[in-house]
């Protein structure tokens, strides 16, 4: 085990009695209990010039036998943005990879304790280090000498909420928030001990990240219905939740997040996608989603769905109360035959508002959609700099159609 720390330079460290986890030890210097209550056999201390000549040797004097010690010397003081970056990179440089790494930041100078903690993020986020904990003795908070020392490393986390819901809020892809809110189920559900009632809570923590992930999925690969289900249940698996997330300190940052989950999935919700009485509503909720995948970027989704939808609407038009009969594969030929003009085509499209205008969008929108699953293999594939635009146009004829 490893621990990286800094030593200040300060008048002097007091000698008191640092306690964490059910244990103690006397000393005047943090990192020396860290070490202890940690079982570190390494140690790299981190020294400004003036922090190595007055406390490196008495540090070393404090530490328990067999523990190896390496200076990392003459760190800048931090005074200009500059050396911030030096200290950050000297941080990242000096970890050994995939190391087992404790961080003391007790005794920090001036910013270097932040500067530690953002460095252990980035270690750990790029998978360099084990982070076992990031280490703080609270010396204001002493009673009597003792002082309480606290692992921070759950804040670390807060920075991986973060990650997770600028995805979210950019992508919609809830799958990293999922990832987050099912590692509290198992400390939730080790903490319960035989209490039926939270373990049930703890249960119902690991049903809402797996509707999260099962949504993201729905939605990534195309299964409309799917999405629409699923999302139906999501308010009811977030109420549900709401016990055990509350208990969980770790998934405390979700709980700001409810309203915009739910904000975001919900007008892509229907119970029941096949109900031939509320062809109506999935017609809009589907169409939604067009828009939804359209403003989340997921272009090719959004004309592919697009594409469906279409054949959805024209078969609503002309009567049909089950949108995936096999009548369907009959639909499409008529609306590729009008798209070439035919007239007894375009004559059983009459129904419809335009027929030759339907069939036109018909035509466009289905080149499109083969531009991008055949991945441009063709004579004159569009540029991807302009599908974007053809995109947004085909989104838009489709939001004229009537419903």
């Amino acid at each position: 085990m490893l621990l990286l720390t800094f030593l200040g330079n300060p008048k002097e460290y007091r000698q008191t009695t640092y306690w964490w986890d059910g244990k103690e030890k006397q000393t005047r210097f943090a990192p020396v209990a860290s070490c202890v209550f940690h079982n570190a056999d390494r140690m790299i201390v981190f020294l400004t010039g003036e922090a190595e000549r007055n406390w490196y040797k008495p540090l070393l004097e404090e530490l328990p036998p067999g523990v190896a010690t390496e200076p990392v010397r003459d760190i800048p003081l931090g005074k200009k943005d500059t050396e911030l970056w030096e200290i950050f990179n000297r941080i990242c440089t000096a970890v050994p990879p995939e190391e087992e790494v404790v961080f003391d930041i007790t005794h920090g100078f001036r910013s270097s304790p932040l500067i530690t903690m953002l460095a252990a993020a980035f270690l750990r986020a790029s998978n360099k280090i084990n982070l076992k904990a990031v280490m703080y003795g609270a010396f204001e908070a002493a009673e009597n000498n003792r002082t309480p020392m606290f692992d921070l490393t759950p804040m670390i986390r807060l920075l991986d909420w973060s990650a997770a819901s600028d995805r979210f809020i950019r992508t919609g892809d809830a799958r990293y928030l999922a990832s987050l809110v099912r590692e509290q189920q198992k400390p939730l559900a080790f903490s319960s001990g035989s209490d039926k009632n939270r373990q049930a809570e703890a249960g119902r923590l690991g049903a809402l990240s797996a509707t999260l992930e099962e949504i993201s999925q729905s939605l990534a690969l195309m299964r409309p219905e799917d999405a629409m289900q699923v999302i139906s249940d999501l308010p009811a698996r977030l109420v549900q939740a709401q016990p055990a997330l509350q208990r969980a300190t770790g998934a405390a940052p979700f709980q700001f997040l409810l309203e915009e989950v739910n904000h975001s999935f919900q007008p892509l919700a229907h119970s029941q996608p096949r109900d031939d009485q509320r062809l109506v509503e999935r017609l809009h909720v589907e169409r939604g989603m067009i828009a939804w995948y359209a403003g989340h970027e997921y272009w090719m989704q959004a004309v592919c769905l697009g594409r469906e939808w279409l054949v959805n609407w024209v078969m609503w038009k002309l009567g049909y109360p089950d949108l995936v009969a096999e009548a369907r594969d009959e639909v499409e030929k008529l609306l590729n035959q009008a798209a070439r003009g035919n007239s007894s085509a375009l004559s059983a499209l009459s129904p419809l508002p335009d027929a030759k205008t339907i069939a036109n969008l018909w035509r466009n929108i289905g080149d499109t959609r083969n531009d991008i699953l055949h991945a441009g293999m063709r004579k004159t594939p569009v540029r991807a700099k302009n599908l974007v635009a053809i995109i947004k146009a085909r989104i838009a004829d489709l939001e004229q159609l009537p419903i």
